[in-house]
């Protein structure tokens, strides 16, 4: 049983590790189910196994193997003998080379399996506290965690979709091509133990096989010699296995090395670019900074990934750290990692466009045969000048996705007259069908005319707010909330819900809709009210019309019309200070530059 971890920013007792999704078996759980379980599993990891990149990789393993017995012991041509302790220590380490790289094949990385959603009693004891709701309101499993419609399932917090593979992979690193799969949570380890016998056991094959090289400078001297010795056969293959040996070794060596940071800060490849953005976002929002949540400490992180004895770091045996619930950090909650992943996708619908179909496309029109010579071809943008490309596109291979006319989409990328686009149901402020595909640009309004995707109010709920709670709940905090775009935060909290639209117009928050708004109020139906929060003063600042403003940076007069921090953090206003000049008719000390002056200063 695992220890006690610190989640959602309290002691509590994580879940039994499963290696298997427990919820995922299916309704008869008889020997005859288990057993066809079974041999679908079996019958996936064979059909890994048997790939091109595969078996392409056994057979660069064995024939470097084979030609270092030959050259070192079968028939030696080196500088020196080698004994048995050295050909044990060779053979064990070509041993666990091959254990571990088919413990990384046949095991997989784990999968998501299909229509997996938790249970009320396993998502709803690790939500955050009542004081971090910007509602008095229970969040829903899509306030929390991100849905694949591809798998049909919610995705843990460390579960992505890898394109290649078709699935959810659990802890998901990177798609690896040489072992036919993903490397995620169940053979993460197993592949860290890979790619360091592979450069162990290569640079010993490189140092045994090098020797014929050094071989070559004893007959310098001699031409006859040197030639005669260098056309033989087994030179030949010797020198070309031994670079072989050399060029694997530095590659997956680089590889091997670029793992210890992953493992030590308890991240993956596709995880760090999640942070990236993180950083980025928050940065330009002026949020608080993002904390990793799964970042334990250098040991911690280690045994994780390769578990607590020296067994288990010598040899690939199954995980036992749980998959869905990993412990997290004691300052960030279950559902942080997953949540920035939903406002990251937010503000990226935020920053879209949408636009109106003016005609109609089929996807399966003028589908082209040649399908492989046009992902082929597509690789050096060849594409048609009547600015509707059908052959050597992203439309061509990719995914189409048909549209009628008078139908809102949402653009997501423009690629050679080509738009990724999503279906909008409810006009151009309702929801976003998850399907989406490629679609002729010529099939739309221009680019130009497109707007910015909004949810219904959002303008007007940008800004900061009191939010009072509802009429009799006594005990229910009085917090400050924020909306920056669609996000929606409290005060002094890391964790952001999103504003939701539906296809009626309305616009729901933890699953309570907002009745009506003004630039002073705004109602929910839950009976809580967001009143706007008042400015705040900092001193030297003055009044105009209502509006608080910031003195100068100089001490000038008090002409100048600036804005309280915190709609200039949040980007409301587009104004600056404009350099107006005092009471005196010259300029202020500091702001009697250009407009365009004092907009760089601000």
């Amino acid at each position: 049983v695992p220890p006690v971890v610190s989640d959602c920013r309290g002691p509590v007792a994580p879940a039994p590790c499963r290696g298997r999704f427990s919820a995922a078996r299916p309704a008869c759980d008889c020997g005859a189910a288990m057993a066809w379980q079974h041999v679908r599993s079996c019958a996936a990891a064979l059909r890994r196994l048997c790939g091109l990149t595969p078996l392409l990789a056994l057979g660069i393993i064995v024939s470097t193997t084979a030609s270092t017995y030959y050259s070192a012991w079968v028939r030696p041509i080196g500088i020196r003998d080698h004994g048995l302790v050295e050909l044990c220590i060779f053979s064990l380490e070509i041993a666990l080379l091959l254990w571990s790289y088919l413990s990384a094949v046949l095991r997989g990385p784990g999968f998501v399996p299909k229509h997996w959603e938790p249970s009320e009693e396993e998502f709803r004891p690790r939500v955050g506290p009542m004081q971090e709701r910007p509602l008095i309101a229970e969040p829903a499993l899509k306030d929390l965690l991100q849905y694949c419609s591809e798998c049909e399932c919610y995705k843990p917090p460390r579960a992505h979709h890898c394109s290649d593979c078709g699935k959810c992979v659990l802890w998901m690193d990177h798609h690896c091509p040489w072992t036919g799969t993903c490397v995620g949570h169940q053979n993460m380890q197993a592949f860290v133990q890979f790619t360091h016998y592979v450069a162990l056991a290569c640079l010993h094959s490189f140092l045994l096989q090098a020797e014929v090289i050094v071989r070559l400078f004893y007959h310098w001297d001699s031409s006859m010699r040197f030639w005669g010795f260098l056309r033989r056969t087994q030179t030949l293959i010797t020198i070309i296995f031994a670079i072989v040996a050399l060029a694997t070794m530095l590659l997956v060596g680089s590889l091997a090395w670029d793992l210890h940071y992953s493992i030590t800060h308890n991240t993956s490849m596709v995880e760090e670019l999640v942070i990236e953005k993180a950083h980025r976002r928050r940065g330009d929002a002026k949020e608080a900074s993002f904390i990793y949540p799964y970042d334990l400490g250098k040991r911690l992180n280690w045994e994780a990934v390769m578990g607590r004895s020296w067994f288990t770091w010598l040899l690939p045996v199954p995980p036992n750290s749980d998959p869905i619930w990993p412990p997290v950090r004691h300052e960030c909650g279950t559902f942080d990692f997953s949540m920035e992943q939903l406002s990251q996708k937010a503000m990226r619908l935020a920053r879209s466009s949408t636009l109106r179909a003016l005609n109609e496309f089929d996807d399966g029109e003028s589908r082209c045969r040649l399908l492989y010579w046009c992902s082929f071809f597509r690789r050096y943008g060849g594409c048609c000048s009547d600015g509707c490309c059908w052959c050597f596109s992203p439309g061509c291979t990719g995914p189409r996705l048909s549209v009628q006319k008078g139908d809102w989409v949402v653009v997501w990328k423009k690629r050679t007259h080509w738009l990724s686009v999503s279906l909008l149901d409810g006009g151009p402020t309702g929801t976003v069908i998850d399907d989406s595909g490629w679609v002729p640009e010529c099939c739309f309004e221009e680019l130009r005319k497109s707007n910015r995707y909004q949810v219904p109010f959002q303008t007007l709920l940008q800004g900061a707010w009191d939010a009072q709670p509802p009429p009799g709940d006594i005990e229910a905090p009085v917090r400050k909330v924020r909306v920056h775009g669609p996000l929606v935060r409290v005060m002094f909290s890391r964790t952001p819900y999103i504003l939701r639209a539906d296809a009626s117009g309305a616009v729901s928050l933890l699953g309570c809709t907002l009745e009506s708004c003004d630039e002073e109020k705004a109602r929910w139906s839950n009976g809580e009210v967001w009143t706007r929060a008042p400015p705040v003063q900092q001193p030297g600042c003055t009044t105009e019309n209502g509006r608080i403003g910031l003195a100068p940076r100089g001490g000038g007069a008090g002409g100048h019309k600036c804005y309280d921090s915190d709609d200039s953090q949040e980007g409301d206003s587009d104004e600056a200070p404009s350099g107006d000049a005092g009471s005196d008719g010259h300029a202020d000390a500091t702001g009697g530059g250009s407009p365009d002056e004092d907009k760089k200063d601000r």
